[in-house]
Formats: C-alpha cells, structure tokens, sequence
C-alpha cells in the first residue's frame, strides 16, 4: 500500500520552497539565459498553473502538431515580443532563432491568442491524452503539446499521441479544431508579414544563413569529421536546385527496417568510402572502409544525374500509419556541398509502400549503393 499519510508542516513549507524557486528558475530563465530557448516549456520540473490563471498574464504560448517528418510548431512569444511559425516541421526544437519564420506581435494578436484560448476550454483540457496502442511504439506516430508559461512563472500543459489514423488522443474534437485553425491562420500570417518585412529582416536571414553554412563546413571537417549527425538531422541551408554535385564532399544513403538495412557514405573529408552492409544507420568508426578510387566519384556523381536527384520531394510518407519493429521501412539521403549547403531526401512506411520517388530513379541510386559497397568490401579484404 501507498503511504497516504498527509505531508507534515514541514514537509509542505518545504516543497512550497521548491515551488517559490522552480517558479524564479523559470522566470529568469525565460527572460535571460532562456530568452531564445525552448527546452524548459517541455521539461517534466514545473509548476502547473491554476485553472483560472489570467490570460492576459500569458509570456509564451507554443504549440506543436503533427509526426516525425511533417507537421508545424507555433509559439506567441512576448518576451521577445515575436510570433514564430514553422510549416514543415513539428519538432519543437530547442532555439527559437532556428524557427524559419518570425513576425513582430501586432496589435490584436494577444487577444486574438486568449479568444481562442477561452474558445477552445483549453484551460479545462486533460494533461495528457494517450491514443490506442503501446505508448512507447512508434506506431504512436502523431503528437501534438502545448504549453503556456505566464509571468508568474507556472505553466499549463497538455499533450497527445496516437496513430496518424486515429481520434482517440485528443480533446473534443471542435475544441482541438479551434485551436488548430487559429495556428493555421496566424501560422500564415507570420509568412506573410514575413514576406514583406523590411531590408533588415532580410539582412538577418542571410546572416543566419552564412553562419549556418559556416558552421557546418568547420563542423564537417574538424570535430564532426566523423559524425553525420549534421548531415541527417540538424538544421541546414539547402542547396539550390542547380547545384554543382562536382562540389559533393558527403554523400550519405541509409536504407531498411529497425532490425536490417544498410549504410553508405562516399567520403571526400576523409577520402574514404564506408559501407554497412548489415545495418541501417550510418556511424562512421564502425562500417566497413576503403580509400576511394579513380572514377568512384564521376559513378556517384553519374548516379545522381540519371535518378534526377534534383527534383525529388524533400519527404515522402506512406499513408499507412506502420512504422514498428515488425514491419516498416525508412531511407534517407544527405549530401554535403562545400559551401555549407545541403540536399535531404528521405521516406517511411509500410513494406511494399509508396513512399519513395519514382521506382526507377530510387533504383539507380540503390543500385549504385549496392554495388559500390560489395566492391568496398572486396578491397577491404584485399
């Protein structure tokens, strides 16, 4: 049995301590060291604000909807005093100013903001709601969170996850579709003021820009030379449409299911071309190596021509909502530039889905991979 004793004095005053100071924590945070930082709005040490917390109180609002390839974050952030807006990705990652599209706050916006708040009940919304099937499974593909921090320093909180198929991990329905379409249009809106934002603001986007290239060509060739982290998942600038592949430095390709696949990266940092013949993931001080030949680079370069590489989607998904340790298949292609830019393109499902590009191109890359790799592993045993 539980010990249900009631707290002593004691033992109250000292967790109403730890409130007092979780609450500055938060507070500070927020507004100094935390002023462009996220990862406090999801983190399990906060105070829950009261069902009846003033509104007009409210610093930052973020909200997150959608699955691990697609999907949208927002935050109303008066701290900075600047709406946030991404379209393609709901990963609420841990830096504001790596969110794509920004706006100054405008007047309206913040009652705009509590006209929904109070429409959709979402101060009566459960903490969390669980959809069918194993929580900890990847068959849970779409989530969705939002948080609120007022400027007391307590927070509301409330959450979901599901498969993409299911209705069973939200609030009522005409409540949650309240708040959706109010991120959908100001999420528009950000883009819009965006677009026709001054000089300066276009200024700033090419700095980021230029920093970013910067820091992923130092990366590349000093402390990440052998991590892909980068490559597969970090912020990036991508390339233009007609890049020159003669300027390639990291060609990345993974390929299969949680249990089987292979890796492939053609290496120009380190001259090398590694390969995993057994495993999907590409971790470069545990695949298979050799040093690369006259004409490897003009066959990868001929690959990527022929699959018209170019013109592929960024992502493709297949409409069945498996993705598990039973079945389900996923790849992914990074390639490097040397001025910093990058090309991604990738895809999960189902067996036998259609989330690839057109059979033919996605097999002459395939094809490439294949068949380069069972040559590394030929000199690597020469």
């Amino acid at each position: 049995m539980p010990d249900e004793r009631p707290a002593t004095n004691e033992e109250a005053s000292e967790e109403r301590i730890r409130e007092r100071l979780r609450k500055e924590w938060t507070i500070s945070h927020s507004r100094n060291g935390g002023r462009y930082d996220l990862n406090y709005m999801t983190s399990p040490n906060f105070v829950p604000a009261s069902s009846d917390a003033d509104l007009r109180t409210i610093e930052r609002f973020m909200f997150t909807y959608g699955d691990f390839y697609s999907g949208n974050i927002f935050v109303f952030d008066r701290i900075n005093q600047k709406l946030y807006f991404d379209p393609t990705s709901a990963t609420a990652r841990s830096q504001l100013r790596t969110i794509p599209y920004y706006s100054n706050i405008e007047d309206g916006d913040l009652d705009w903001l509590i006209q929904v708040i109070e429409e959709s009940n979402l101060r009566n919304w459960e903490e969390f709601y669980q959809g069918e099937g194993n929580i900890h499974s990847m068959e849970n593909r779409t989530f969705w969170s939002v948080s609120i921090l007022f400027d007391d320093g307590t927070m509301l909180r409330s959450g979901g996850r599901g498969r993409v198929s299911a209705t069973d991990f939200y609030p009522p329905a005409r409540e949650f579709r309240v708040l959706t379409s109010f991120i959908d249009t100001i999420g528009a809106e950000v883009q819009e003021r965006e677009y026709v934002t001054s000089d300066e603001r276009l200024a700033e986007i090419r700095a980021e820009e230029q920093w970013r290239r910067e820091w992923t060509i130092e990366h590349s060739r000093n402390d990440g030379r052998y991590n892909l982290d980068y490559i597969i998942s970090g912020d990036f600038v991508s390339a233009s449409n007609d890049v020159d592949f003669q300027t390639i430095e990291r060609f990345v390709f993974t390929y299969g299911g949680f249990h089987h696949g292979n890796g492939f990266v053609f290496d120009r940092i380190n001259e090398k071309i590694y390969y995993n013949p057994h495993f999907a993931y590409a971790w470069l001080n545990s695949m298979l190596y050799a040093n690369i030949e006259d004409g490897d680079f003009d066959r990868l370069i001929k690959a990527l021509e022929k699959s018209n590489i170019r013109d592929w989607e960024e992502s493709y998904r297949s409409p069945v909502d498996r993705f598990t340790a039973d079945g389900g298949m996923g790849w992914q292609i990074g390639i490097l530039f040397n001025d910093g830019t990058m090309m991604r393109r990738r895809g999960s499902g189902d067996f036998g889905g259609d989330f690839y590009p057109p059979a033919g191109a996605f097999n002459i890359i395939t094809s490439f991979v294949d068949t380069l790799g069972t040559e590394i592993r030929e000199r690597n045993n020469s």
